[in-house]
């Protein structure tokens, strides 16, 4: 259910900055895949997608695999919640339409990550 159009201006500065934040998100989401595509380190993986992936000593590249890919599947998670929370409260109708899309893709490509797993 969607609220409505709060008269509080700082109300409304919070909507507007969480919904600044999911796009900031989205942003080190797909810098991260791209660091880790291009033999990123671990650290770099981590700091863009700002979940911990826990490394042990003797973890074989499977298992780091593994890791790597909840991390991910997480990340994306959070980001549809993000745009779900955002189109909730959009009142502009072009940037509810392009919230949908970006949600949409999110979707197929978290559909795409648990099935590769």
């Amino acid at each position: 259910m969607a609220q409505k159009k709060s008269p509080d201006p700082e109300v409304r500065t919070h909507r507007k900055i969480t919904c600044i934040k999911h796009f900031q998100y989205e942003f080190y989401t797909e810098k991260g895949a791209l660091a880790m595509a291009l033999g990123g380190t671990s650290a770099e993986y981590d700091r863009k997608f700002a979940a911990p992936v826990i490394t042990r000593i003797n973890q074989t590249d499977e298992e780091q695999a593994i890791l790597e890919h909840n991390a991910h599947v997480e990340a994306l998670e959070t980001l549809a919640t993000d745009l779900r929370n955002c189109l909730e409260h959009a009142t502009d109708e072009k940037y509810k339409q392009y919230l949908a899309v970006k949600l949409d893709r999110t979707n197929q490509r978290l559909e795409q990550l648990r099935t590769e797993g």
